[in-house]
């Protein structure tokens, strides 16, 4: 059943079109179908497998002002399958394309997670059913960290603090290219586009783990997005609704996660 999950999760982020010219694997049996109606469409992926397994994954796309509003809901797919992707490699392959982003995404977006009927942002079990939305949104100010530089320690790829208003932000450390310019983390996009592999790869891993140590060990209730409309730089950002986070707590993850560092 894993192994077909993971196939459908592939063509869901890929298929754009019932048309498109996707390698489909002979094993199971595939249907795509697309919906179509005013500025939306839905794509519908059912895969069956020798086993008579049904996944059925749909993906739905609204399209405003030249912004694409993209919603990926795969049933069976839960918050523990969403964490082993991002421990595993986060958002690149082995060629350092990006993965797991819809391919209708073309530009700067903010990430959004839901668990039910796209208005319940609250995981509290990890066997959560995930539902992902990707907001393509216009943002006209240049990348600023400063606000983020006092959380800039002696980590090298990653930092994470509580803000002001008593959040969990994971923000990637700035690193310069070859010619010691700054590589632009103005938003998710560009982090994935242009960060180096090995940061992508930890910051991930750290980000999947806060996560667990939140909900699976601490029993903790969260949401997760990356907004932030008023900081022009890439930090993911971790919600408690039941209670504030407290330093405590804060250190009881540190010491979760020091050994990816």
């Amino acid at each position: 059943m894993n192994k077909l999950k993971n196939y459908i999760t592939q063509l869901i982020y890929e298929v754009i079109d019932e048309n498109d010219n996707i390698t489909i694997n002979e094993d199971y049996n595939t249907t795509i179908k697309k919906e179509t109606s005013n500025n939306t469409y839905k794509i519908i992926i059912t895969t069956t497998d020798n086993f008579g397994n049904i996944i059925i994954a749909n993906k739905e796309v609204k399209i405003n002002n030249g912004y694409k509003t993209v919603i990926i809901h795969i049933p069976g797919k839960t918050w523990n399958d969403k964490l082993k992707e991002w421990n595993r490699c986060g958002y690149i392959n082995i060629d350092k394309k990006s993965q797991m982003i819809p391919k209708e995404i073309e530009k700067q977006f903010v990430y959004k997670t839901y668990i039910d009927n796209h208005s319940n942002q609250e995981i509290n079990s990890l066997n959560n059913d995930i539902i992902e939305q990707f907001v393509e949104s216009s943002f006209n100010v240049s990348p600023d960290h400063t606000k983020f530089d006092s959380f800039f320690k002696q980590y090298k790829y990653i930092t994470f603090g509580k803000s002001l208003s008593g959040n969990i932000l994971c923000i990637p450390i700035p690193i310069k290219d070859i010619n010691n310019h700054e590589l632009n983390y103005h938003t998710m996009k560009d982090f994935i586009d242009n960060s180096p592999p090995i940061q992508q790869i930890i910051f991930w891993k750290i980000v999947s783990k806060i996560i667990k140590f939140l909900v699976h060990n601490k029993n903790h209730k969260i949401k997760v997005n990356t907004l932030g409309f008023h900081i022009p730089w890439f930090h993911f950002r971790i919600e408690k609704t039941d209670t504030e986070f407290s330093d405590i707590l804060l250190n009881e993850i540190e010491n979760s996660i020091k050994d990816t560092y």
